[in-house]
């Protein structure tokens, strides 16, 4: 794939202000300790991040 964009600039994504990126835990949906593996990242407006 890298070849076929070879040719094409990089761009930056430019997040929004107000918006954050948050490490959630897969099996229980709430925000990740430091040492939970099982994680991805998901984006949430600033006064919506789950306690």
């Amino acid at each position: 794939m890298s070849l076929a964009l070879d040719s094409l600039p990089e761009s930056k994504i430019t997040i929004p202000s107000g918006i954050s990126y948050v490490k959630v835990n897969k099996s229980t949906g709430e925000i990740a300790n430091p040492s939970d593996k099982n994680t991805y990242f998901e984006l949430f407006l600033n006064e919506n991040i789950p306690n």
